[in-house]
């Protein structure tokens, strides 16, 4: 594993730490707000890649959404999870099996 890569799977272990050490979970209504307005900024959805540079850019790209959204750190997770798709969904769904 290169360090680019071990370096994601610990950023992605910690928030989901900080998902399980949550106490309240904001209502749907709350949900369906922030969804709403994550979907106006344009996100680009993320499928994987072995290039660092192209997950740099889609970490970069959502960041700007996420500050001006003002978004706490659960709705950043949540958001973030929703743009991963193919390979990139699948390696999330492997890492929050191997985390329980």
């Amino acid at each position: 594993m290169t360090p680019f890569e071990r370096a994601n799977v610990e950023m992605l272990a910690g928030i989901t730490r900080l998902l399980e050490r949550q106490t309240e979970r904001p209502g749907k209504s709350h949900e369906e707000d922030i969804a709403e307005r994550f979907r106006k900024q344009g996100p680009k959805e993320f499928s994987g890649t072995t290039d660092p540079l192209v997950a740099e850019e889609w970490i970069r790209s959502m960041e700007t959404i996420y500050d001006f959204m003002g978004l706490t750190d659960a709705d950043k997770v949540r958001c973030a999870i929703f743009m991963l798709k193919a390979d990139a969904a699948l390696w999330w769904k492997g890492t929050v099996v191997v985390l329980e």
